[in-house]
């Protein structure tokens, strides 16, 4: 006895109609793209012969068991789910066909791109609702995760964990332990994407605060630099505008910084009263502070910083009366010319002790000069007889 497919179905046909079950069996084969088999092998539609006992699938050139999987009717008494007339994977039903390839049914179907299957399609349990198991380095954002850029390495903008995007900012503190460029004392609360604020025990570049560190951080109090006090300024040390305990800078609070021009202080000490070693604008007592220091020998200062005037108390001043001799040439007077002790009534070319620049008439042959007639006080030089040969009133030559 032998069954035909009839709509999908087999039927039992009797002895006597042998005839109509082979009629039968030519058409549907036709109709179905199968294959129609003798009574002892079994032909596919390709030419090839199925073993006695098996059939050709649907779909496939393949042999398969009678009513087995690949008949294309879906027998759940054997297992079956589905049956798509093949025993392939990965087209929506298994090749055993006891799988409908869909991710939730307990089956890891491989083919199907799953590599677990927990029976649910959701996320959070360790195998998402895609059956791909739920683990940093998947390149898969899973539940808890932030980043996941395939690997499980910090430093690299995803750590190890994925749990943090290593940016300062975050709420995360990043340090790997290397000392590398992953290295975080400390992460303000989150503020991600938005940059980081400064707090009271951290610095919004992710580094505990410090007065000296060049981050001015106004919530952090400095200790162990006299009164604790709140950031001011932090230029990492003294500069024109900050001390180095990162208060303004005060001319008056006993630090003397020199890159803002302090000299000295004292604190409450300082004064403008004379002979005080350091003034209220903390410059050291000098020549020049308007200040008249008696017991240091200025005779005046009148704090105007010029030496051409009746009191030299500029830039090497001497804060002594003005006169001819002290290096200086004052203005409004007679003096031409003043090289302190360098001035000579016989050097050549010098700055006589008058103050008067080297002239014709003052005894001393200068540059350009034959002779010199002298003046009241002198005879004439330069001439053989200065008696008979007196030199011309302009000193070109003997006369």
């Amino acid at each position: 006895m032998h069954r035909a497919r009839e709509n999908n179905r087999f039927r039992v046909r009797a002895p006597g109609i042998a005839a109509v079950v082979a009629i039968t069996a030519v058409a549907t084969a036709a109709a179905t793209g199968s294959c129609f088999f003798s009574s002892a092998t079994n032909v596919c539609e390709s030419g090839r012969r199925c073993a006695p006992g098996l059939v050709c699938s649907v779909a496939q050139d393949a042999c398969i068991e009678i009513g087995g999987c690949g008949d294309g009717i879906t027998s759940p008494e054997r297992g079956e789910v589905c049956d798509d007339g093949n025993t392939r994977d990965g087209d929506g039903c298994s090749a055993d066909c006891k799988s409908k390839e869909a991710c939730g049914n307990h089956i890891v179907d491989s083919a199907a791109g799953e590599l677990c299957d927990d029976g649910n399609t959701q996320d959070g349990d360790g195998c998402s609702s895609k059956c791909i198991p739920e683990r940093c380095g998947n390149k898969v954002l899973d539940p808890g995760e932030v980043c996941d850029d395939g690997n499980t390495i910090s430093g690299d903008g995803c750590s190890a964990d994925c749990t943090s995007n290593e940016a300062c900012g975050n709420g995360i503190t990043d340090n790997d332990g290397s000392g590398g460029v992953l290295h975080e004392d400390c992460d303000p609360t989150n503020s991600f994407p938005l940059p980081a604020k400064d707090t009271p025990e951290c610095d919004s570049d992710c580094t505990f605060p410090q007065c000296g560190d060049g981050h001015l951080n106004p919530m952090y109090t400095v200790k162990g630099m006299g009164s604790d006090h709140n950031e001011q300024c932090d230029t990492g040390g003294d500069s024109p505008s900050c001390d180095s305990d990162c208060t303004f800078v005060v001319c008056g609070d006993t630090h003397v910084n020199t890159a803002a021009g302090e000299e000295c202080d004292l604190g409450s000490n300082n004064s403008n009263l004379p002979d005080k070693p350091c003034r209220t604008d903390c410059r050291k007592r000098s020549c020049g502070d308007g200040i008249v220091d008696t017991t240091h020998g200025e005779k005046c200062d009148d704090g105007n910083h010029d030496n051409s005037d009746s009191c030299p108390d500029g830039t090497g001043g001497t804060c002594q009366d003005a006169r001819c001799g002290d290096g200086f040439i004052e203005k409004n007077s007679t003096e031409e010319c003043d090289d302190g002790s360098s001035n000579s009534d016989t050097a050549q070319d010098a700055c006589r002790t008058n103050c008067r620049k080297a002239f014709c008439g003052d005894g001393v042959i200068d540059t350009g000069e034959v002779c010199d007639p002298g003046d009241s006080n002198h005879r004439p030089v330069g001439c053989p007889n200065p008696n008979t040969d007196p030199c011309s009133p302009d000193c070109s030559g003997c006369i």
